[in-house]
């Protein structure tokens, strides 16, 4: 019910970005309101999918990296479970060893 509906909300919220105009002037303050954890990877990803070219991109990184709420690495999200098995992570990994932990 209730969880389906944020999922079904965060899904709207992505397709308003990657169907606005790529000449939109707002389309870095839209992503920032839109998204709950706005961070530079995940908007240069939405920018991919919009089909932007490179040299376009650039300066609205550039906008983004200015906003204080804007993460400069990608968001994990702490609730979610992943779907990542320590086999999958190199041996080096912090990771590497976690189930021997607990």
């Amino acid at each position: 019910g209730q969880q389906l509906s944020k999922e079904v909300k965060k899904s709207e919220n992505v397709l308003k970005i990657v169907m606005s105009p790529a000449t939109d002037k707002s389309l870095v303050n839209d992503y920032v309101d839109l998204v709950p954890h706005p961070s530079v990877p995940d908007f240069v990803k939405l920018m991919d999918l919009k089909g932007m070219k490179k040299s376009d991109v650039g300066p609205l990184i550039e906008q983004l990296g200015q906003n204080k709420k804007v993460s400069k690495t990608e968001y994990v999200y702490a609730d979610e479970e992943l779907d990542v098995q320590p086999q999958d992570l190199g041996a080096g990994s912090t990771f590497a060893n976690w189930k021997n932990k607990f």
